[in-house]
């Protein structure tokens, strides 16, 4: 199901009034014969061929050739008088000689392959490359014919399409600014300037962002770019920022229906912290330290004392330890990954051992940046097969963060009721689960719930600690409708009932234990058809008991539909039911 995209052209943009179709018309238009106008063409004349078309199927815009027609004027003029041939070649291998540049429009040499180039190779390179949805390779090939076509009235129009300015600043300025598609994962950097920027334009999409400067720590950051957009980096000197934790500003946040809040500047921890750092942090005594267990222990309403909640923190060996451990171990080669099945007091402990904190929910959700959903969601470890290593997938967020997107839950600070809030979803969970909070028992040591920590330059304030109820809209609240706003609502919802008139339109038969089939019936609406996919059990017989499967908001941001994959797909076929997965009007 593709992502929603800046619609480029499907060619290069030529409104018919302003093309000329071939070499008569253009001929015409320059009231000069065509064998004037064919022998104009090495002199720099701007036509363009047909793609898989005979060699003289030419085109040209007026547009180009008023501007290559005003900009040589004078040499055109001296083409249509009668000169001496031969004091005129004369005249202009001199003039080569001499500047090693034509005498039209001072074009060197050297550059008129590359104009050609950029004219009839990148352009439509551009087109098709956008088209395909690779918006920043077409922005890397449009950079590149910027050199020698920066003018061009159909490279700017193309640039216009798919790209938006905004401005990139820097506390300090001077530092060099790259970019890349934030699918590309640690490569394929492009070099966009040195800041400070104003309204340069870049590709409209979520992009990576690597900022670096002598002296200072490299800052990695994601973005989803809209217009006019602003953004402002603080680089930190070497060696002054906290080991390991990311920067990020504070300012006007509000999360979904809840009052708007200021948040002060603040660090969060770069990855989720790790079974190797809870171990470290086990035999530092970490366990034993009153000091760190700032909190009072309530569980199911009643309070407990020392001893009794640290009997709740075993291993399956009775070893005071992670609940996914065994004999106060971690499992072997998994030091890197996320600690899980930890309780919410056990996060807080370790984050206070560090001199940190749990981060508030509005302080977590900053950095996430729920903005990019897009892409992040695609790729972080929503698997459903385990954890793994933290910074294997490449779910970067705004501020240079990994991982808050699946992988283990997060605790976070604030109450909700008796429970405490934990977010990002987990591998086991589905994808939009990113964007949904979850609150769990405090004792809670379930093996996906894991957490980081934050680092605040001053206390928040109280307001940012205090209980939250809920994050969203509560509708039990509202006033209904009148029934006659109701019924017109419901109107909307009203079809005409047809024949179905369904097709199998391919089938599938490698999967181990389901059939897939591709199928399409008549809409409701004008002359379209849906497209769906049947999943059917190879191990029961029809009838079937069918689930019509409706996915979350991340189907908009799939790029394709060719290779579905519910979360509960193999189990709810190995449980005898086919699943049907309709594919939504603005996917694909």
């Amino acid at each position: 199901m593709a992502a929603r995209k800046a619609q480029p052209p499907n060619t290069l943009p030529t409104p018919s009034a302003d093309r000329l179709d071939s070499w008569k018309e253009i001929a015409a238009y320059l009231k000069r014969d065509e064998r004037t106008v064919r022998r104009w063409e090495r002199e720099g004349l701007p036509v363009h061929r047909h793609a898989h078309k005979k060699q003289a199927s030419v085109f040209a815009y007026r547009e180009e050739i008023d501007v290559w027609w005003n900009n040589g004027r004078k040499r055109l003029e001296l083409t249509e008088r009668p000169v001496n041939r031969k004091r005129l070649i004369e005249w202009l291998f001199a003039a080569v000689v001499a500047t090693g540049v034509l005498a039209f429009g001072g074009i060197k040499l050297s550059d008129l392959r590359h104009v050609r180039w950029a004219r009839d190779q990148a352009l439509p390179e551009i087109a098709r490359l956008v088209d395909q949805g690779k918006i920043v390779g077409g922005f890397r090939v449009a950079r590149e014919a910027e050199r020698y076509i920066p003018n061009d009235p159909l490279l700017l129009r193309l640039l216009r399409s798919f790209t938006v300015p905004v401005s990139v600043q820097t506390t300090p300025p001077g530092a060099d600014i790259y970019i890349r598609a934030y699918s590309m994962g640690d490569k394929d950097w492009l070099f966009l300037g040195r800041s400070p920027l104003e309204n340069i334009r870049v590709p409209w999409a979520n992009l990576g962002l690597r900022i670096e400067k002598p002296g200072f720590g490299t800052l990695e950051a994601a973005s989803f770019v809209i217009p006019n957009t602003n953004l402002n980096f603080t680089l930190d000197v070497v060696g002054s920022s906290p080991p390991g934790m990311v920067r990020v500003p504070g300012g006007h946040f509000q999360l979904r229906s809840a009052a708007p809040v200021e948040l002060g500047d603040y660090w969060l921890d770069q990855y989720e912290a790790t079974n190797q750092q809870f171990k470290h942090f086990m035999e530092n005594g970490g366990y034993q330290n009153h000091a760190n267990w700032t909190h009072e222990f309530v569980k199911e309403g009643r309070r407990l004392s020392w001893k009794e909640a640290m009997a709740e923190f075993r291993d399956p060996t009775g070893r005071t330890a992670p609940s996914t451990w065994e004999l106060e171990s971690y499992p072997d080669g998994q030091a890197d990954f996320p600690v899980g099945g930890v309780s919410w007091y056990e996060a807080a402990a370790y984050c206070e051992s560090e001199g940190k904190s749990l981060p508030t929910v509005y302080h977590w959700y900053k950095a996430a940046g729920l903005g990019i959903p897009s892409d992040i969601l695609r790729f972080s470890n929503f698997d459903g097969k385990g954890p793994t290593r933290i910074g294997t997938h490449q779910g970067l967020g705004p501020y240079g963060t990994y991982d808050m997107a699946g992988n283990v839950k997060e605790w976070t600070w604030n109450e909700s009721g008796s429970k405490r809030y934990i977010l990002g979803g987990a591998w086991n969970e589905p994808r939009y689960m990113f964007a949904t909070e979850d609150a769990r028992l405090p004792f809670d040591r379930s093996a996906t719930l894991g957490f980081r920590c934050a680092k605040y330059n001053s206390p928040p304030a109280s307001l940012l600690t205090q209980p939250i109820d809920t994050l969203n809209r509560d509708y039990t609240r509202e006033k209904p409708v009148p029934d006659s706003v109701f019924s017109f609502y419901k109107g909307l919802y009203s079809y005409d009932r047809t024949t179905l008139d369904p097709r199998v339109e391919s089938v599938d038969d490698s999967p181990e234990y389901f059939r897939t089939e591709k199928v399409s019936f008549r809409a409701a609406y004008g002359n379209d058809r849906v497209i769906a996919y049947l999943f059917l059990p190879r191990r029961a017989r029809p009838p079937f008991s069918t689930v019509i499967y409706f996915p979350g908001i991340h189907v908009f941001y799939e790029k394709s539909s060719e290779n579905l994959s519910p979360d509960f797909l193999e189990f709810a076929v190995r449980s005898g039911r086919a699943v049907l997965y309709p594919i939504s009007h603005l996917s694909g």
